[in-house]
């Protein structure tokens, strides 16, 4: 289980972002406004499931 997820350089995060979630909760909503990142932050979460289970890494750029 991902508890922190740390994001730099990857699509439209130039700076480090710090994603955490909270292990007691079953639900977690990411929100935000417009061309904020929500769908980067999704792809980077599936890249790195794809490195920890050895298979290939798809990302494809906006």
């Amino acid at each position: 289980m991902f508890l922190e997820v740390r994001v730099k350089n990857f699509f439209v995060f130039k700076n480090q972002i710090v994603f955490t979630l909270d292990p007691l909760n079953k639900t977690t909503a990411i929100y935000g406004p417009n061309n904020a990142g929500k769908s980067c932050l999704i792809k980077g979460i599936q890249a790195m499931k794809d490195i920890l289970l050895n298979q290939k890494v798809e990302l494809k750029s906006n």
